[in-house]
C-alpha cells in the first residue's frame, strides 16, 4: 500500500506550481509529505482550511497523507471522507478558483483518480476482513462504481451463507427483506417457502394446513397443502367432508378429485344420483351424468375380426372390437361392473371405463369392485387399490386387502395385518395377527390378546392424534351396535361405543337384558335397568328371566317384572317358575297364578306340575299344560283361557295354534279355542305343512285339510303333500297321484316326482321324462321333456328345458319364452334378472342370441367355429 502512495507523490511532484490566494499550495504540501514532516503539514493544512474552509486542495492533501501508513493519522476511512469532501467542494468554488487549481494541475479528474485509489485501498481492507459489515461499510461510505457491484455481490453471498447456516425460514426472510436485489434472492425465497411450510404444518394436522393457507394464500406449497387437506378429509369416506373441501377451495387443482370421489361415495347411498343437482358438481355435472348413463344396465361381449368389443343389453355397440383379450369371466356372465379389463394378452389387462377411457394402464391380473368407487387390483402377486377416477389409493404390495368398514382397509403383508384409511393413508403398518371390525368397534389381535378401539379414534390418527392400544383382553362379544363385552380370564366387562366402561371389567358374569344388564357376583345378582333405577340399590339372591319376564328373589320372596320395566316390583311371592319365553308360574301361600302373554293373569291353584306344550320345533310355546296330583291336565291358551281338560299323556303343538292330544296311544286334534278337529282315534298326527296335516291310521296315511276341515281318509303309502290349497299329492305303490281335498282323483298314480308350477299346472315326471300337467283339465302338455333346470324358483319360475334334442325356456307365468330350437341355452345373468345365451348351429356357423327374462331378443350374432370358441366360458 505504501508503494502506491509514493508513486502518487512522485507523480504529483512533477506538476508545476503556481501560487494561489488562500488556497493550499499542493507542491508545498507534497514536499512536507515526502519529508514526512507531518506536524508541519498538519499545521499548514489547518491554517489553510481556517482561512478558507472551501479549499479543495487542502482536503486533497489530507486525503493523500491519510493513505500513508507512516502517517500517525493514517486512516483510510477518513481519507475517503476527505477526498469526497474535496470533490464536492469543486462544485462550490468559483470558476476562477477552478482555473487557478487547474494551473496547479489539480483538477476534478485528478481528485477522482485519487478517490479511485482510495476506493481500491478501502475495498482491499473490506476484502481482508470479509464480513457482511465490512462490505456494507464500504458500500455505505464509497461512491465507487468500480468496486460497488463486487462489494454488493460479496456482501450478499456472505449474508446468504449466514442465512443458510441458520437455515430457518426467519433467517431467509430477513435476508430477502434486507437484500431484495441479491442474486441469491430466488434461492432464499425457495428455501424460505419450504421451511415456512414445514414449520407451520410441522404437526401435519388438518387445522395447521388450513391455517397455513389462510395466512399464506399465495404460497407455492398450496397444491401440497390442499392435497393433504383433501386426504385427511377423505379418510372417513364422508361425502360431506369432500363437499366442504370443494366449497372451501373452489380453485384447487384437487377439486376434480374431490368431486369424483364424492360422486362415487354418494352414489353408493343414492343410486339415482339426485345429488348431482348440488352446486358442488356444477362444473362436472354433464360429465358425471354421462358416466352414470353409461353404467346403466349390463354389457355383453362381442367378437369379430380377431378382436373383442362390448355391446349393451339391446345389442348396440358400446366399444368397437379393438381388444385382443378380455377378462375371462366376461365370457361366463353378463358384465355388470362399470369398469372393463382389456388387453393385448391374457392376465395383463388395462382397466377402462365403459366409454373406453383407460383408468389404469396395468398390467392387471385380476380386479374386484369394492364399492364406493374403489377397485382392488392384482398386479403380479400383490394387491393394491385404485379409484375408478384413476387415482391410486394403495400400492400393489399386499397379499390381502379387505374393506372392513366404509373408511378402513385391512391389509396383510408377510403374514402381518395393518390398517389404512379410505384415503390410503396408513393408520398402522402390518404388525398385528388380525384386525376385526364389529359395528364401529375395531379389535386388534396380537399373541392371543386383544385391544379395542373404535373407528373414530383410529381415523384421528390420520390427523396425527396418538392413541395407545392396550392388549388387555382375551376375547370379546358384540352385544349390540353400541356395546362390546370383553373378557380376560375370569373377568369381564362392557364397553360402550365411546370405549367408556359401561360395566367395569371385574370378576363377575354379565348378561344383557332389554334395557340394561344383569350382573352376577358369586351367589348375588345385580340389576342395572334404565327404567327401574330402584333395582340397583341392592343384590338379589336369585334371578330368572325369559324374553318377556324378569324374576328376582330378595329376602326369601320373589317379584315378577316385565323386561320393559312397566311393572312395579313387589316382593310377595313364595316361588316363581318360568316356562318358555312367555309364561311364568307364581306361588303365594296356597295360591298359584300364571302370567301369560301381554301380562294376562289366571288362577292355577290345585295343580302340581306345569309345562308348555311340546312344540317339536314349531310355534306354540305359549300353550300351558297344568297337571294335578291325579294326572288330570288343564290346557290354557296364550291368553290364559282354559281350552280343554282331561287325562292326557301328552299335549303337542303342531303349528297354527293347533294341538295334538295323546291318550292311551291315540291322538286327537284341537285348535287353540278347544274345538275338536279330529277325534281321538288316530295312531299318528303330523305337523301342519302347506295347509294339510298328515294323519296315520292302521298303517296307512291320510290328511286333514285345514282350510276346508275335510278329512282325506288314510289309504295311502306315504305322507300326503300339498301342491296347492286344492291339490294334494299322494303315494300308492311308489307312484304319485293327485287328489283334491274331497279325495277326488285329479291325476292317476303314474308320476315319480311332482313340482309346483302355477295355480293350474304342475311339473310332473314320469319314469323317464317331464311334462306339464293341467290340474283342471287333466291335459298333458310339453310331454317328452328329457331334462329341466330351474333358472328362477320364486313366485315366477323359469326353467331351461331339453326336448327333442333342443333347448327352450318356460315360464310358469308367461308360458314359453324361448321355443325349443336351440342347441344350447344357459343363463349368463342372475336369478333375479336372467339373461339367456342361446346357441343355434346352422351349416357350420353358430348363431348366438341374447334374450332377456321376457324372452325378448337383445342381441344377435353369427360366428364361425373359431370365433365362437373365443366367446365361450372355460
Amino acid at each position: 500500500m505504501q508503494r502506491k502512495v509514493y508513486l502518487i507523490i512522485f507523480y504529483l511532484l512533477l506538476m508545476s506550481s503556481l501560487a494561489m490566494a488562500q488556497m493550499a499550495n499542493p507542491k508545498k504540501g507534497l514536499k512536507q509529505i515526502v519529508k514526512q514532516d507531518y506536524e508541519k503539514l498538519d499545521k499548514y493544512l489547518d491554517k489553510s482550511i481556517s482561512k478558507n474552509p472551501y479549499n479543495p486542495s487542502a482536503y486533497y492533501l489530507k486525503a493523500l497523507v491519510q493513505t500513508d501508513t507512516s502517517y500517525y493519522g493514517f486512516d483510510l476511512v477518513q481519507s475517503n471522507e476527505s477526498i469526497l469532501y474535496a470533490i464536492d467542494l469543486m462544485d462550490s468554488i468559483s470558476e476562477k478558483d477552478i482555473n487557478k487549481l487547474a494551473k496547479q494541475r489539480l483538477t476534478l479528474p485528478v481528485l477522482e483518480d485519487l478517490k479511485a485509489v482510495i476506493d481500491s485501498l478501502n475495498f482491499e481492507v473490506a476484502q481482508d476482513i470479509h464480513t457482511v459489515d465490512s462490505y456494507q461499510d464500504f458500500i455505505d461510505r464509497h461512491r465507487a462504481p468500480q468496486q460497488l457491484e463486487e462489494a454488493i455481490s460479496a456482501r450478499n453471498a456472505l449474508a446468504f451463507s449466514a442465512a443458510a447456516q441458520a437455515d430457518t425460514y426467519q433467517s431467509y426472510k430477513a435476508f430477502m427483506d434486507r437484500y431484495p436485489d441479491a442474486d441469491e434472492y430466488q434461492e432464499a425465497e425457495s428455501r424460505y417457502e419450504k421451511l415456512l411450510f414445514d414449520n407451520q404444518i410441522a404437526d401435519r394436522r388438518l387445522e395447521s394446513y388450513e391455517a397455513f393457507l389462510k395466512q399464506y394464500p399465495n404460497t407455492p406449497y398450496r397444491k401440497e397443502a390442499e392435497k393433504n387437506i383433501l386426504e385427511i378429509k377423505l379418510s372417513a369416506n364422508d361425502p360431506q367432508a369432500m363437499l366442504d373441501f370443494i366449497q372451501q377451495y373452489p380453485q384447487s387443482v384437487w377439486k376434480r378429485k374431490a368431486q369424483d370421489i364424492a360422486y362415487h361415495s354418494l352414489l353408493a347411498k343414492d343410486p339415482e344420483a339426485k345429488f348431482l343437482s348440488m352446486p358442488a358438481f356444477a362444473s362436472v355435472r354433464d360429465s358425471l351424468q354421462n358416466s352414470l348413463d353409461l353404467t346403466q344396465g349390463f354389457l355383453l361381449i362381442n367378437y369379430e375380426k380377431g378382436a373383442y368389443g362390448f355391446m349393451d343389453q339391446s345389442g348396440r355397440t358400446v366399444l368397437e372390437n379393438q381388444f385382443k383379450e378380455i377378462f375371462e369371466d366376461y365370457k361366463c356372465d353378463k358384465i355388470v361392473d362399470d369398469f372393463l379389463l382389456t388387453g393385448d394378452r391374457r392376465d395383463a389387462y388395462e382397466i377402462r371405463d365403459r366409454d373406453g377411457r383407460v383408468i389404469y394402464a396395468g398390467p392387471v391380473i385380476d380386479a374386484e369392485d369394492l364399492g364406493y368407487g374403489l377397485i382392488k387390483i392384482r398386479e403380479k402377486n400383490a394387491w393394491g387399490v385404485i379409484h375408478k377416477s384413476g387415482y391410486r389409493i394403495l400400492e400393489s404390495s399386499y397379499s390381502e386387502i379387505e374393506l372392513i368398514h366404509p373408511s378402513l382397509f385391512r391389509v396383510v403383508k408377510n403374514g402381518q395385518v395393518g390398517l389404512h384409511a379410505f384415503s390410503g393413508r396408513e393408520i398402522y403398518p402390518p404388525q398385528f395377527d388380525d384386525i376385526l371390525v364389529r359395528s364401529d368397534f375395531v379389535i386388534f389381535e396380537r399373541a392371543g390378546r386383544i385391544a379395542v378401539t373404535n373407528v373414530s379414534q383410529l381415523l384421528s390418527i390420520v390427523n396425527q392424534a396418538t392413541i395407545k392400544l392396550t392388549f388387555s383382553f382375551e376375547d370379546f362379544e358384540l352385544l349390540s351396535p353400541q356395546f362390546l363385552q370383553v373378557f380376560d380370564q375370569d373377568r369381564e366387562g362392557v364397553l360402550d361405543a365411546n370405549l367408556q366402561e359401561e360395566i367395569p371389567i371385574a370378576d363377575h358374569l354379565i348378561y344383557p337384558i332389554a334395557k340394561g344388564w344383569i350382573i352376577r357376583e358369586g351367589d348375588r345378582y345385580f340389576v342395572d335397568h334404565e327404567d327401574m333405577i330402584n333395582l340397583r340399590s341392592k343384590p338379589y339372591e336369585q334371578l330368572v328371566r325369559n324374553k318377556n319376564w324378569l324374576g328376582l328373589k330378595s329376602e326369601g320372596k320373589w317379584t315378577l317384572l316385565d323386561q320393559q320395566g312397566s311393572m312395579f316390583p313387589q316382593f310377595d311371592y313364595d316361588s316363581l317358575q318360568m316356562l318358555g319365553e312367555q309364561l311364568v308360574i307364581l306361588h303365594k301361600a296356597d295360591s298359584t297364578f300364571g302370567f301369560f302373554e301381554k301380562g294376562v293373569k289366571a288362577s292355577l291353584t290345585g295343580n302340581i306340575n306345569y309345562q308348555i306344550a311340546n312344540t317339536q320345533g314349531v310355534s306354540g310355546g305359549d300353550i300351558l299344560v297344568a297337571t294335578n296330583v291325579k294326572g288330570f291336565k288343564r290346557v290354557f291358551n296364550q291368553f290364559g283361557r282354559q281350552i280343554i281338560a282331561g287325562e292326557y299323556s301328552q299335549v303337542t303343538a303342531i303349528g297354527g295354534n293347533l294341538l295334538v292330544l295323546d291318550k292311551q296311544n291315540k291322538k286327537a286334534l284341537i285348535d287353540s279355542t278347544g274345538k275338536t278337529l279330529l277325534p281321538l282315534k288316530y295312531d299318528g298326527i303330523g305337523k301342519l305343512e302347506k295347509g294339510i296335516i298328515p294323519i296315520f291310521l292302521k298303517g296307512k296315511f291320510g290328511a286333514y285339510h285345514l282350510a276346508s276341515g275335510k278329512i282325506i281318509e288314510p289309504a295311502y303309502d306315504g305322507n300326503p303333500e300339498a301342491i296347492s290349497e286344492q291339490v294334494i299329492a299322494v303315494n300308492k305303490g311308489g307312484k304319485i297321484g293327485l287328489i283334491d281335498p274331497d279325495g277326488k282323483k285329479i291325476a292317476d298314480f303314474e308320476f315319480s316326482e311332482i313340482k309346483t308350477w302355477n295355480d293350474s299346472t304342475v311339473l310332473a315326471k314320469t319314469s323317464d321324462s317331464w311334462l306339464i300337467f293341467d290340474l283342471k283339465t287333466g291335459q298333458k302338455r310339453y310331454e317328452g321333456i328329457e331334462n329341466i333346470s330351474f333358472v328362477k324358483d320364486k313366485k315366477e319360475k323359469l326353467i331351461i328345458f331339453y326336448k327333442n334334442r333342443f333347448y327352450g325356456v318356460l315360464s310358469n307365468v308367461r308360458g314359453e319364452l324361448i321355443e325349443p330350437t336351440y342347441n344350447d341355452i344357459f343363463n349368463i345373468g342372475s336369478e333375479e334378472e336372467p339373461v339367456f345365451f342361446a346357441e343355434k348351429r346352422i351349416e357350420g356357423l353358430y348363431v348366438v342370441l341374447y334374450l332377456n327374462y321376457l324372452g325378448e331378443r337383445m342381441a344377435y350374432k353369427t360366428y364361425t367355429q373359431e370365433d365362437y370358441d373365443k366367446i365361450l366360458c372355460d
